[in-house]
């Protein structure tokens, strides 16, 4: 059974952060249900906890920037601008220098919808609390760091829906570079992709010995009781897990 030390979501979206815990919970009690609610009041610190990219939506331009820049530079005021969700009329905060969007714990998501009320309402609200959440993904950046200069062995995990996420560079060309990124850090690090089954993929990336690519049925359908997602993340988990 394969092993690791620590188990860190790199996006599409919180989706793939949203599983992953739940299969780290299960590890501890098969007993939880497919749902939300039988799951989230567990905290496990086991696994070093939260990493900065669990609750962002972030296309593979993004995730590869973030690498590359070291992970500096994230949330700042300059780059950062009051936008509309992918998935919704509700409005978030956009960082334009990383396209990252921050769909959760900046005090507006889910909150204003886009109107020119709303959108003054969550600009006033991002200046009010800019301070404490540029503190907080300082402090997840630095982990980050401190991540990769570890001696740590490390599944990264990314979510992908190639015909939902739009990105600015080909899948091919992000595996291929993220590849040699992995081979370039310090700790022992491998990615785990998980690909909407039914969905067109480039083959020739599955050839990359860092990279691991599975199908899953379906990601996060918008409501906290999808088993059919549930299932399938923790079926792909235990599948690769399970490999000699």
């Amino acid at each position: 059974m394969r092993h690791y030390d620590r188990y860190v979501s790199l996006g599409y979206d919180c989706a793939s952060a949203h599983f992953l815990n739940f299969w780290l919970a299960r590890l501890k009690n098969q007993e939880i249900r497919y749902n939300w609610d039988s799951w989230q009041h567990m905290s496990d610190k086991s696994y070093g906890g939260s990493f900065l990219f669990d609750w962002l939506n972030i296309p593979i331009n993004g995730v590869l920037k973030l690498f590359k820049e070291n992970f500096c530079g994230l949330f700042e005021r300059e780059n950062l601008e009051i936008t509309e969700r992918d998935c919704d009329d509700y409005l978030c905060v956009y960082d334009k220098f990383f396209d990252v969007k921050f769909y959760h714990f900046t005090g507006i998501d889910m909150t204003y919808r886009n109107t020119k009320g709303g959108r003054r309402k969550a600009e006033a609200k991002l200046n009010k609390n800019f301070s404490k959440h540029k503190s907080k993904y300082n402090y997840l950046s630095n982990k980050m760091k401190k991540l990769v200069d570890s001696d740590l062995k490390i599944l990264f995990v990314i979510g992908i829906v190639p015909s939902r996420h739009l990105k600015q560079v080909s899948y091919e060309d992000f595996f291929q570079e993220f590849s040699i990124l992995l081979n370039k850090m310090n700790c022992n690090a491998e990615l785990l992709v998980a690909v909407k089954k039914g969905e067109e993929f480039p083959k020739n990336t599955e050839l990359l010995e860092n990279i691991y690519f599975y199908e899953v049925d379906d990601m996060w359908m918008g409501y906290a009781n999808d088993k059919t997602a549930y299932k399938s993340w923790v079926k792909m988990f235990d599948d690769f897990m399970e490999v000699k």
